[in-house]
């Protein structure tokens, strides 16, 4: 039998990323689903996903939600991250849409996408 994982730690923000094809869905502290973690839907009603998207999951959400979280963790459809690689994908979009901004011809572009769905 594979080890346990340690339990999640609710005094701490929670790190993850969507596995393709999954849908999780995100709680806010309502109580109400916040839509689906790295998924949205897309054309013809669709789901896209975004399995590069790391999301943050402040600790009183982590703390109110714990058990649908750790579910989603224990069957894989969320993938548990860390916060430098959260730090790095979050400097990755911003670099992507200064770059984005620098080469439209009036100065402002669509943003290329961020980390928080």
């Amino acid at each position: 039998m594979p080890p346990d994982k340690p339990p999640l730690d609710v005094t701490q923000p929670l790190y993850v990323s969507i596995r393709d094809g999954a849908l999780v869905a995100r709680y806010t502290l309502a109580g109400a689903s916040g839509g689906y973690i790295g998924a949205e839907r897309g054309e013809g009603r669709a789901y896209v996903w975004h399995p590069e998207r790391i999301v943050m999951i402040p600790a009183a959400e982590v703390a109110m939600h714990r058990t649908p979280y750790v579910q989603a963790l224990a069957a894989g459809d969320l993938v548990q991250r860390t916060a430098e690689e959260y730090e790095a994908a979050n400097e990755a979009a911003e670099k992507k849409n200064r770059e984005a901004i620098d080469a439209s011809p009036n100065g402002s572009a669509s943003p290329a996408g961020g980390t928080d769905t």
